[in-house]
């Protein structure tokens, strides 16, 4: 017994496509550019360590940390926006926009 009239039912068949393309666009796109937003902070955090800590090596080495740390959080975001792109191309989906 069908509880739901096949109309309904037809409209609300997601394929597996569509439910790859809405995680990927709800949940992967806000937190990678949440990533991308906190990996920029701290390298801009970083770089302004080391000008304000000219005079002391040891704040400056501190600041070169940070925008090494810095660097490779963008390095790593990119790397996953890479994957995604190549996981979308390699199984025809059609991602971000």
């Amino acid at each position: 017994m069908n509880i739901f009239p096949t109309a309904y039912a037809a409209e609300t068949t997601v394929t597996a496509q569509q439910l790859i393309q809405k995680i990927e666009v709800n949940i992967f796109d806000p937190l990678i550019k949440l990533g991308f937003a906190i990996a920029v902070i701290y390298f801009l955090y970083g770089v302004y360590e080391v000008i304000k800590g000219e005079a002391s090596s040891e704040a400056r080495a501190k600041g070169a940390q940070h925008v090494l740390w810095g660097t490779i959080g963008i390095a790593i975001m990119v790397a996953v926006y890479g994957i995604i792109w190549a996981i979308c191309g390699t199984f025809n989906l059609s991602c971000g926009g």
